[in-house]
């Protein structure tokens, strides 16, 4: 389960500049490999955290892109992050365990959003314009 997620390691070979000036770019590697819904979720929470030492991060595939400055506590910038992965995975159990007790299931939501999309698409068809 993805709602299990940690930072497990930091990819020391692929460490990198970033292209901008005192700027590196971090790869913290992610165990288990995340889910869609973990990025979609990870995204909202981490940038929902709000904190002045905070620098951009990117979910790519098992691992997350980090951009630090040279000046940069890493540690402090670990932090923020381990912060995030755990209230990501506290958020998605919360998405699934009322999924559940609602009995709905992704592909339900994918029936639901094909009739949306078909619907849209008969009123779009007959707007006047």
């Amino acid at each position: 389960m993805d709602d299990q997620l940690g930072i497990v390691g930091v990819d020391l070979d692929q460490i990198r500049p970033s292209g901008m000036d005192g700027i590196f770019v971090v790869p913290f590697i992610l165990s288990p490999l995340p889910s869609q819904e973990w990025a979609l979720v990870f995204d909202h929470v981490y940038y929902g955290i709000l904190l002045a030492e905070k620098r951009r991060a990117r979910l790519v595939e098992d691992h997350v892109e980090l951009l630090v400055h040279e000046a940069d506590s890493l540690q402090t910038q670990h932090a923020v992050l381990a912060q995030a992965v755990e209230q990501t995975n506290a958020a998605v159990r919360r998405r699934r365990e009322e999924r559940s007790r609602r009995g709905k299931s992704p592909k339900g939501g994918r029936e639901r959003e094909r009739r949306a999309l078909r619907s849209l698409r008969e009123q779009a068809g007959g707007l006047k314009l």
